[in-house]
This record gives structure tokens, C-alpha cells and sequence, in this order.
């Protein structure tokens, strides 16, 4: 997940964030420039099959896979990427 920026860092750092943001970096082309498999999205849609053809490639021909997912920098992901659990394990709840 690209959002260029130390995305939940830099949330955790409130108003005295540093060093936080960053130029855009296509790591899919990093990862094709050193031999491996790069996919760069910007869509939602694409992740799944992206996936998909990561594993079958993988599996054919051993090349290393990076998927570089763009994500908007200004959306808050703590929710987007816990589970349900992890949320109540922040909110101090412990399982029965």
C-alpha cells in the first residue's frame, strides 16, 4: 500500500509529524528493474487479479512479485486494515 508518506506514522505523530512524506516511488518499477515482477495499481478493483497473476507467476517461473498499490496519502487506514478483533484489542476489550 502506497500512499507516499509514512501514512500511519505520521497520523500517530499529530501536529509534530517530520519526515513523514515522500516523492512518489514506483516500487513496481523497482522490483522489474532488478529482475523481479512489478504491477503498480491505482484501482481497487485491480488487487484481486493482480494477486492472482502474482501467485500463478510466482509459481511458473520463481521470479520474485511486488504488487505496488497507489492509495490516497489523506485517507485514515487503521480502520480500512484491522479486523474486528485487532479494533477491540485497541479499544483495551479482551476476549472472554
Amino acid at each position: 500500500m502506497n500512499n507516499a508518506r509514512l501514512g500511519m506514522t505520521t497520523k500517530g505523530m499529530g501536529n509534530r509529524a517530520v519526515a513523514g512524506d515522500f516523492s512518489d516511488v514506483d516500487f513496481a518499477g523497482i522490483a522489474r528493474s532488478m529482475g523481479a515482477d512489478g504491477r503498480r495499481l491505482n484501482r481497487p478493483g485491480d488487487v484481486g487479479e493482480a494477486v492472482r497473476a502474482a501467485i500463478k507467476t510466482a509459481q511458473s517461473d520463481r521470479r520474485s512479485q511486488a504488487i505496488d498499490v497507489l492509495i490516497d496519502p489523506n485517507e485514515g487506514m487503521r480502520r480500512a486494515i484491522y479486523s474486528p478483533l485487532a479494533l477491540e484489542a485497541a479499544r483495551g476489550v479482551r476476549p472472554a
